[in-house]
């Protein structure tokens, strides 16, 4: 949503949420409300009166929000094409999240099956010439580890998601730090990678600073 409110138009494609849950989020973020609180309708009336210019901010940005529960690239491809025709065009795709999407041929192993997804999503950047970003689940085995810290290796069913990125971005929260978010830039094909560490609100459902101040 960051993107759609920097005037970029955006495709967001969510098979892990629906899009009024996706909306409540983008909500929660604007205005300042818990997000399970506006999901159960347990909103005051101070936080309404945030809510309604909230929402209007959201009506007026360009985003496609798409939360087709068996999304295939070609699906993706088709809401992109359709996407890049209105102003201001097409600018980004984020898909969340790999794993869930529907394979082309779901008679090959997993693990091939992902690793099409991904080469497919790398095409489909260059077919349209914008980034796309792709939310991929981590190895729950991380968690055994004495640091629960994700690495590359990690990255659930491909090693293709690893390969086929530009950037591998991993995200991370101590247990005893729920207010903050690690970001390990973990790999950079144009650059050096780094690690940086930014508030987090998981209520506000807010990484960093209000998206009003964008």
């Amino acid at each position: 949503s960051y993107a759609a409110f920097r005037g970029v138009g955006t495709l967001f494609a969510s098979v892990e949420m629906n899009r009024a849950e996706v909306v409540d989020r983008i909500l929660a973020n604007l205005a300042g409300v818990d997000s399970l609180d506006l999901a159960n309708h347990r909103v005051t009336e101070a936080e309404w009166s945030r809510l309604h210019p909230a929402r209007h901010q959201l009506r007026n940005v360009s985003m496609r929000i798409e939360d087709s529960p068996s999304l295939t690239v070609a699906r993706l491809r088709s809401l992109a094409r359709d996407r890049s025709r209105h102003k201001p065009g097409l600018g980004l795709i984020a898909v969340d999240y790999v794993q869930l999407m529907r394979p082309s041929d779901d008679r090959i192993p997993r693990q091939e099956q992902v690793a099409a997804i991904s080469r497919a999503l790398k095409i489909l950047a260059g077919e349209f010439n914008v980034p796309v970003i792709a939310a991929a689940q981590v190895n729950r085995d991380a968690e055994k580890r004495i640091s629960a810290r994700p690495r590359i290796s990690d990255l659930r069913e491909s090693g293709a998601l690893e390969q086929d990125s530009d950037y591998v971005i991993l995200l991370h929260r101590e247990p005893n730090e729920p207010d903050q978010l690690l970001i390990d830039l973990a790999k950079n094909r144009h650059g050096p990678t780094t690690t940086v560490t930014v508030p987090l609100i998981a209520r506000y459902s807010r990484i960093g600073r209000h998206l009003e101040a964008i």
